[in-house]
């Protein structure tokens, strides 16, 4: 490609960046994150994907009504869809993630095959603080509580695992005391106020003080408690972890 060639493209690339609106350029980041991250090219075979907003806004695709992924997971063949959604923060509890038209849509969907919504959540949309994925069936209205997500928190920096993803449909469909006992396996504690929370070392905080501590984003600030035995501890965002259970989970 010449050099003329490539400063017309360049210049065609920044004009339609300048025209699109900035809720457009978050959602194809969080997209972006969604494909790179989460649904990795090792484990998930691309089959199809929504047009961009610069293609929509000159000719509608109307395929684009469709989720914004349909992937297969290259280990068992199946194929299902995910939505993906970018939300700086919960608003009165919780997240209005569809619009009513979306809703019926994803629900009618789903009744022939899996569609799953990724919903990242805080910092940016290329690098979320924290990460759901929620099978639609589950999903009963347009609000989703707090409460709710929890139990569809997923890590944040690695691609989830076949067997995790599966997991997730059936996560309602078990017997509640095996719900609870896998539950409490992968369940921690907040370093700052000791609330129970998903055991993830990278962010040993519940949402609330995680909220607070972003305000100073000092890693070495001294908390209260260790984040997997919940005991007293000097724990930090460094080490959120006490010496006894850093040898027997970590070493």
């Amino acid at each position: 490609m010449g050099l003329f060639s490539s400063l017309s493209k360049a210049a065609q690339t920044f004009v339609e960046d300048l025209n699109t609106p900035e809720s457009f350029k978050k959602g194809q980041k969080f997209e972006d994150y969604v494909r790179n991250v989460i649904f990795t090219r090792d484990r998930y075979k691309l089959l199809s994907r929504t047009h961009s907003y610069d293609q929509n806004h000159k000719d509608y695709v109307l395929e684009s009504l469709n989720p914004d992924f349909k992937f297969e997971c290259v280990k068992t063949k199946k194929q299902f869809h995910v939505e993906a959604k970018f939300r700086s923060w919960f608003y009165n509890g919780g997240l209005e993630i569809f619009s009513n038209d979306q809703f019926k849509r994803l629900k009618e969907l789903n009744k022939k095959e899996d569609v799953f919504v990724a919903i990242g959540i805080d910092n940016e949309p290329d690098y979320p603080t924290y990460v759901c994925l929620v099978p639609m069936k589950d999903i009963k209205s347009r609000f989703l509580s707090e409460e709710f997500l929890e139990d569809y928190d997923i890590a944040s920096n690695v691609s989830i695992s076949p067997k995790r993803l599966w997991q997730l449909v059936n996560l309602n469909d078990v017997m509640p005391a095996a719900k609870n006992k896998q539950k409490d396996k992968n369940s921690g504690y907040c370093i700052r106020c000791q609330k129970r929370i998903n055991l993830n070392i990278e962010y040993p905080l519940c949402k609330d003080c995680y909220k607070e501590w972003n305000k100073y984003k000092n890693y070495e600030y001294k908390e209260k408690f260790c984040h997997i035995c919940g005991e007293k501890n000097n724990s930090t965002l460094l080490k959120p972890v006490c010496y006894n259970c850093y040898k027997k989970h970590i070493v």
